[in-house]
């Protein structure tokens, strides 16, 4: 879990990036806010179409290929932007070369993975693994300084360095597809694997109460699962959850700008929102004990919140963006914890890595929207007030798709630990 939040850091760092770029990249080549924003929408949008492919991969082969070979392909892609000189050679290599690397080594792949090994804690187990999101934003707040220092283009070629120097041995040394591969069990239950089961009784982690017996031990595949309306609602409250997130992502920083605030405070922010995320992010054990949806709608609301004050912010109140990232990044944090896991508690198995990647596929079509519909309403309206409404309008939508989607009537969250015999779900 550890190897894997590190790994998620870098991954994210190198997505989100693209808000300190987006400035540097401007400036020197003079295009319009919604054309460069475009490369982050490309760029989530293969995110999304890979993340099947990615999913399965891990599935039928392990994670740690698939996170060699992310490593590899995200690392050349940063090196070649150091040298970018047109438009579409920075979408083809942002958004595609760096989309598919970053694919590769970041949620998808983990995702796939970790429900094999978190049953009991699931939610404060992804929680940890989402911190990498916030990690990421904290990060991106040293790449301002980097950039600074010496550019933008030498930056990217050092984040090259990065991503191959910590990602390659991280994945090699750390990762493995179950416990059972180091004779373990879930959830760090004491003893061996082999003593468990020689035994004939094994002591479940699992205190996730099973209320629709024939749904949570059937054997999902990605075709079986699209006949039902779960998981397609699953697929919406990712792409609404993707057009919101993205679209703050992309532009917060740029919007400081605009309304007087300095590029360094700007990036400070960023970074703030990223840390308290962190602080949200590891109170995953709040769904484990609330439930997925009563969680998730709790952060949501505090989202929206952090919003309404972003639009307030002035530069003679510079508390109020403070206000913003500490709301943001606690509240986000929070709710997305609830994500993964609501989907893990529906179709865990040794399908969910393809399953898991159709739902990040509408993450990523959700996240291609985002940034450009951002830029374009910039470019035509001048300001984005209509954006951040329709921010907050995706969020609410978001709710309304995971409470339809219905974890809670497939697995409760209970405060006991069941002793079951050996071959009893």
């Amino acid at each position: 879990l550890a190897g894997a939040l590190l790994i998620v850091s870098i991954a994210c760092s190198m997505r989100y990036s693209f808000s300190v770029f987006y400035a540097e990249i401007l400036g020197e080549f003079g295009w319009s806010r919604a054309e460069t924003a475009a490369a982050f929408s490309v760029g989530l949008l293969v995110y999304g179409i890979s993340s099947p492919v990615v999913g399965t991969l891990v599935d039928k082969f392990g994670p740690r290929g698939v996170l060699l070979f992310g490593a590899s392909l995200l690392a050349s892609g940063l090196l070649a932007m150091s040298q970018v000189n047109s438009i579409w050679l920075f979408y083809f290599l942002f958004g595609i070369v760096m989309a598919v690397g970053i694919n590769a080594i970041g949620f998808a792949v983990h995702a796939a993975y970790l429900p094999n090994w978190f049953v009991r804690r699931r939610a404060f187990a992804f929680g940890i693994l989402l911190a990498g999101q916030g990690a990421g934003n904290v990060l991106v707040g040293l790449y301002q300084r980097l950039i600074a220092s010496f550019g933008w283009r030498a930056a990217y070629a050092v984040l090259a360095v990065i991503t191959f120097s910590v990602v390659m041995p991280l994945a090699v040394l750390l990762i493995r597809r179950t416990p059972q591969e180091k004779g373990l069990l879930p959830d760090g239950t004491a003893g061996s694997l082999a003593k468990e089961e020689s035994s004939g009784v094994r002591e479940s982690s699992i205190d996730l109460l099973i209320i629709n017996r024939e749904w949570a031990t059937s054997e999902w595949t990605l075709v079986r699962a699209l006949r039902t309306y779960r998981l397609w609602m699953m697929f919406l409250m990712f792409f609404s959850f993707s057009v919101a997130l993205n679209l703050i992502l992309a532009h917060q920083p740029i919007y400081s700008q605009d309304i007087g605030f300095s590029t360094m405070f700007a990036a400070s922010i960023f970074a703030l929102a990223g840390f308290t995320t962190i602080i949200g992010n590891l109170c995953g054990f709040i769904s484990d004990r609330l439930g997925r949806e009563v969680t998730y709608i709790l952060g949501v609301f505090g989202t929206i919140i952090a919003v309404v004050v972003l639009m307030s912010a002035t530069p003679s109140q510079p508390w109020l963006q403070y206000l913003y990232a500490v709301f943001w990044g606690i509240s986000l944090g929070i709710g997305t914890t609830a994500i993964y896991p609501s989907l893990a508690d529906l179709f865990a198995g040794k399908h969910f890595g393809s399953i898991n990647g159709f739902c990040m596929l509408g993450f990523g079509v959700g996240g291609a929207i985002g940034p450009w519909l951002g830029g374009h309403i910039f470019d035509v309206m001048k300001n984005y007030t209509l954006a951040f409404v329709i921010v907050i309008v995706m969020l609410g939508l978001s709710s309304i798709f995971l409470w339809v989607a219905a974890p809670r009537r497939v697995r409760s969250v209970t405060g006991k630990v069941p002793k079951l015999t050996a071959g009893v779900s």
